[in-house]
């Protein structure tokens, strides 16, 4: 809300996240691993054992669900799931709690074949100041989408092979 009646409060700018990775597995058994939004742990560095799983509202893969947790030594979040396209292999979740200042968050998963492999993309869009951004570039991009992406190439490589 403005100090001053009747001003107009500027909108936050638009804002991107994005991580990608080259897996050599097929896109079936990646998408498998993406789509399953409650079964993360088994992928994603830090979302496995020790993460405390506060609630769930729902099934765990049925749009509309949402998963509250935190991770050891990180700060609680909640995150909504919006959308499992299973023809495009797209998984989309806005984050709906959490500590940063940022409004409309969706983020997408993504899974594109590349010849015998696959294109695994993580991309957050949110509206936030610049500082908050680039902060968020290192804790969304660098902290989770990178190491979870690595972790979902390890896991379906393996499990692929």
């Amino acid at each position: 809300m403005s100090a001053h009646p009747g001003a107009v409060e500027a909108a936050l700018p638009a804002q991107t996240v994005a991580r990608s990775i080259r897996i050599d597995a097929p896109v079936e058994l990646i998408w498998a691993a993406v789509r399953d939004f409650g079964g993360h742990g088994a992928w994603m560095p830090g979302a496995g054992a020790g993460t405390e799983h506060l609630s769930w509202s729902g099934d765990a893969n049925t749009p509309g669900t949402v998963r509250r947790f935190a991770a050891p030594g990180r700060p609680a979040f909640a995150e909504r799931l919006n959308r499992i396209d299973d023809e495009a292999h797209e998984l989309a979740y806005s984050i709906i709690e959490s500590p940063f200042p940022i409004e409309h968050h969706e983020a997408t998963i993504a899974v594109v074949a590349d010849g015998d492999a696959a294109v695994a993309s993580w991309t957050a869009r949110f509206d936030a100041d610049d500082a908050t951004a680039a902060m968020l570039d290192g804790f969304m991009g660098t902290q989770a989408f990178a190491p979870g992406l690595a972790g979902l190439k390890g896991y379906t490589e393996q499990a692929g092979s």
